[in-house]
């Protein structure tokens, strides 16, 4: 069943509903960078190596994965620039153990009110802070994930060396030499 907006919107909306900021913005980070893996993985050739997005892989963070979609053609600058300021988000509220941190805090609101995607700036009407910070998320994860629905997984191109082995070989036989 194909999903609609409103339910990736409610989707969001049940994971984060209650939850702290930091909570909120943790865990919508993970989702939008989850679902760029799938949209990566979608748009590589079959069965990508998974050491690719393992520990120590290139596609292994977050900024990776963002940067190298954009140079994939997967993504646009304006959800590029989205992704890295949620992103910037996720890291303050993962790595600090100030109390009291939330999207109100000054450094995390301007990044929120620098979002393209924002409730705000879509409709034109006041919102609070969260719901600009939660719209953006949905929005964003709209995106990947009707690209990911939409993308067509490339084949792998032959291997030109084991082309190049057999048609040898072929040729060998036909002229009587082994």
């Amino acid at each position: 069943m194909k999903k609609t907006a409103p339910h990736r919107r409610s989707r969001i909306h049940s994971e984060v509903v209650g939850q702290s900021d930091r909570a909120c913005a943790i865990v919508s980070g993970s989702m939008l960078e989850a679902q760029l893996e799938q949209l990566l993985r979608k748009s590589m050739i079959e069965k990508p190596p998974n050491e690719l997005f393992s520990t120590y892989g290139p596609l292994s963070t977050f900024a990776a994965k963002i940067d190298i979609s954009t140079a994939m053609g997967l993504i646009s600058k304006s959800e590029r620039s989205d992704l890295h300021r949620i992103r910037k988000i996720r890291n303050i509220f993962a790595h600090s153990l100030e109390e009291g941190l939330e999207f109100r805090s000054s450094a995390i609101h301007e990044e929120i009110k620098s979002l393209n995607y924002c409730r705000s700036k879509i409709t034109g009407l006041k919102t609070s802070i969260r719901v600009d910070f939660e719209s953006s998320v949905a929005v964003l994860v709209g995106f990947l994930e009707s690209r990911t629905e939409q993308s067509i997984q490339p084949k792998s191109p032959p291997d030109l060396k084991e082309s190049l082995w057999n048609s040898r070989r072929h040729d060998d036989s036909d002229s009587g030499t082994s």
